[in-house]
């Protein structure tokens, strides 16, 4: 992916956010607005068994994440969350939504190609874009350890207006996983 565009998305975001530091951190906007991060994480609990989320701002679909046991879902979600609060808090209020709803995001996932690389460690992994769609599996031992797919801003072409803001970027998650999901 192009670093120097990921990091332009992270200082844009941090202007936007009013969380600018010397370093650039993303640290900082988390910290600024700790509070209101902590709200989302209050008002989206993780339930017994649950394996995953869709995540969606202004009733465009942002992303999933799928994980193979409650455990770990339980254990990464607070933080999937808080990343995806922080881009609902960096969206523009009042612009008008145009994204793929929870059937049509999944609909298009489900009849993406995936292509197969080997993976650094066990397993392999896999990569999948299309147009409005991209993300990336780990696939070992016959099951799909974690899956993330991301709206890409293709989605908001596709989808039908909404009363809220923007379709919302992944944010650098998004970024990264759409440069190379081809490679």
């Amino acid at each position: 992916s192009d670093q120097h565009a990921v990091w332009g998305d992270i200082a844009g975001k941090a202007a936007r956010l009013q969380s600018e530091s010397a370093s650039g951190a993303m640290a900082a906007m988390y910290e600024r607005h700790r509070t209101r991060l902590e709200d989302y994480i209050q008002a989206f609990p993780v339930v017994d068994r649950q394996c995953g989320a869709v995540f969606s701002i202004r009733g465009a679909v942002t992303g999933i994440e799928m994980f193979d046991f409650p455990s770990i879902a339980g254990k990464l979600l607070p933080k999937l969350i808080q990343s995806y609060a922080l881009d609902a808090i960096d969206e523009a209020e009042g612009a008008q939504a145009r994204g793929l709803t929870i059937d049509g995001f999944l609909g298009l996932l489900s009849s993406t190609a995936m292509r197969s690389y080997p993976s650094v460690g066990e397993g392999d992994d896999l990569r999948y874009a299309a147009g409005a769609v991209a993300g990336g599996a780990l696939a070992a031992r016959g099951r799909v350890v974690h899956l993330s797919a991301f709206a890409t801003q293709t989605a908001a072409a596709l989808g039908e207006p909404r009363k809220a803001a923007g379709m919302a970027s992944a944010s650098v998650r998004r970024r990264n996983r759409s440069g190379r999901a081809g490679a």
